[in-house]
């Protein structure tokens, strides 16, 4: 199975939210986790500046795949947008047994 770090993001998310929640997901990210699954399930709201910096993060960690948990259709177009603009694979998932099933398949496939 292919390691993956976890973020947790709840609430509304600001740019300093989303740091400090980055800050461990750097450190092991560093460490060699290759994909990240952010649960944003609890999630109820976001800054711009935020999602421009999580693109921005992505970016410079550079993982295989980021699977983001969200119930949210609206969202869900966003992801893909984000995922475009990372140049990451980046796909959302209303479960998290679909979102793992798919952080640990070897290619990186969006289905």
């Amino acid at each position: 199975m292919t390691q993956h770090l976890s973020v947790h993001l709840e609430g509304h998310l600001t740019r300093a939210k989303l740091a400090s929640a980055l800050t461990a997901a750097t450190t092991a990210r560093a460490k060699g986790a290759a994909a990240i699954l952010v649960d944003a399930s609890e999630m109820i709201s976001y800054d711009l500046d935020a999602r421009h910096a999580f693109v921005e993060w992505i970016r410079e960690a550079a993982p295989s795949k980021v699977a983001i948990l969200t119930e949210r259709g609206m969202w869900r177009m966003v992801i893909a947008a984000m995922g475009m603009a990372a140049t990451v694979p980046m796909q959302a998932f209303g479960e998290r047994d679909a979102a793992e099933r798919w952080l640990s398949a070897d290619d990186t496939s969006k289905g």
